[in-house]
Formats: structure tokens, C-alpha cells, sequence
């Protein structure tokens, strides 16, 4: 199995992470590791990075430690501060309200899943790559077990 596989098998409620940069934009991983693998730590120690949240508002505390960047769960969680920095961000729901990390989350890993580079045939894809991200809220149970 791929790490990028696993990754996907792992992308849950529990294990998404939205990185808010300090000019306003979520970045979405479905994993700590995979944020901890994209983000530069010259970025981390030059502070443009607003804060790290997981989809439940859980916070990450950023640090690095030589050439690596080390996000690392608290035990605070703090949703009235992911909605805010939400609210901030570029991305708004059509209404105009705030758009909720679960939905945000959905649709940025989707995005990613159908630019990803190489694209394969689809055949080779499921075989390869086990196919897309799953949904954190739709039709039936999510990944996380909670039925939406």
C-alpha cells in the first residue's frame, strides 16, 4: 500500500488538518503527516501561518525541528477560532455564511483528488491509487462512523 493510500484510508473527522495562513488561506490535508510533509519550515519559523485546527476545532501547535515541520495535537480545542479564521478566509459558501470545515474539507480534498498529477486510467487508478478520497459528510456513514 502507498503512503498516499494510506493517507486516504486514514482521511477522517479525526485525522483532517486545515492550516490557515496568516494572509486568510485554508490549506486542507487529510493527515498530520502529509501537513507536516508540504508545509516548509522556513514558512513555520517566519510565522506565516495563522494557526493549525483539526475539523473538530482541536488546535495544533506548528514548530520545527531541523529541515522538518512538526504539527502537534493539543488538548485545547477551540471552534469559535477555526470559525473565525474561516470567516476570514477567501472561501465563503454561496449564502454568504461561513462554510463549515467538514464541507470545506469535502470539497478541497475532492479538488485535489481530481487535479492530482498523474491521472491514470481509471481501471489502473482504482488498482493503483484505491480510488477517491472518502466523503467526511454525505449520503451514509462517513469514514469516522457518524451517519450524515
Amino acid at each position: 500500500m502507498s503512503s498516499e493510500q494510506r493517507d486516504r484510508a486514514r482521511a477522517d473527522r479525526t485525522t483532517v488538518v486545515l492550516v490557515v495562513e496568516r494572509g486568510g488561506d485554508v490549506r486542507v490535508f487529510p493527515t498530520r503527516q502529509r501537513a507536516e510533509a508540504h508545509i516548509e519550515p522556513h514558512d513555520v519559523e517566519q510565522g506565516e501561518y495563522a494557526g493549525a485546527f483539526g475539523l473538530d476545532g482541536t488546535v495544533y501547535a506548528m514548530s520545527t525541528a531541523g529541515d522538518a515541520v512538526v504539527l502537534r495535537a493539543q488538548e485545547t480545542r477551540d471552534p469559535a477560532a477555526l470559525t473565525r479564521a474561516l470567516e476570514q478566509s477567501d472561501r465563503r459558501s454561496p449564502g454568504g455564511a461561513p462554510l463549515d470545515p467538514v464541507a470545506l474539507a469535502d470539497e478541497e480534498l475532492q479538488f485535489q483528488w481530481e487535479h492530482r498529477w498523474p491521472r491514470w486510467p481509471a481501471w489502473l487508478d482504482r488498482r493503483v491509487g484505491g480510488g477517491p478520497p472518502p466523503r467526511l459528510r454525505g449520503p451514509g456513514p462517513s469514514p469516522g462512523g457518524d451517519p450524515r
